[in-house]
């Protein structure tokens, strides 16, 4: 089966931390069978080692947009429309800092790829905070959907040779 696959990667820091409360669960668990605190760690384990990211099946020629958790993924498939090029497009992601009573906004830079068709239409497939990573797997799917792609990180928008090896 020729499918693709991108997740985000998890941080160091994320995987021991999580791997931690899974083994303070267990912990809880086997010492003193409470169920609640067991599943509060596991719980807060699990989100920790979960990533996101997307598959393309090119066999059956369908894609879908996957959430991972020790490598069963999760996600509806949808039949794959035919590309016009790859974008990868720089954007901001806005988050919540709560804390003392207050809230305040941060904003972070983020790289999305996004898969063109009918002319406007798009499917974001990855999004990383990275804009090495976001052009290594922009690079992947031009190379294996034999897709052009734009640069949208920079004004004006810039198309890019393709190149012939992947890392």
């Amino acid at each position: 089966m020729d499918i693709i696959k991108h997740l985000k990667p998890i941080s160091f820091a994320s995987k021991l931390l999580g791997i931690c409360l899974f083994l303070l669960g267990l912990y809880i668990f086997v010492s003193n069978g409470s169920i609640f605190w067991t599943i509060l760690m596991f719980g807060f384990g699990s989100r920790l080692l979960s990533t996101s990211g997307s598959q393309i099946d090119l066999e059956n020629k369908r894609y879908r947009t996957i959430y991972s958790l020790f490598g069963v993924n999760i996600g509806k498939w949808k039949a794959l429309p035919s590309f016009d090029y790859i974008s990868v497009f720089k954007t901001k992601k806005r988050h919540a800092v709560r804390g003392a009573g207050a809230e305040t906004h941060a904003d972070t830079e983020v790289y999305e790829i996004n898969m063109f068709y009918n002319t406007n239409e798009h499917i974001c497939f990855y999004q990383t905070d990275s804009k090495e990573d976001a052009f290594k797997v922009a690079n992947h799917y031009s190379l294996t959907l034999n897709l052009k792609i734009l640069d949208s990180t920079v004004t004006p928008s810039v198309w890019l040779e393709r190149n012939t090896s992947f890392e």
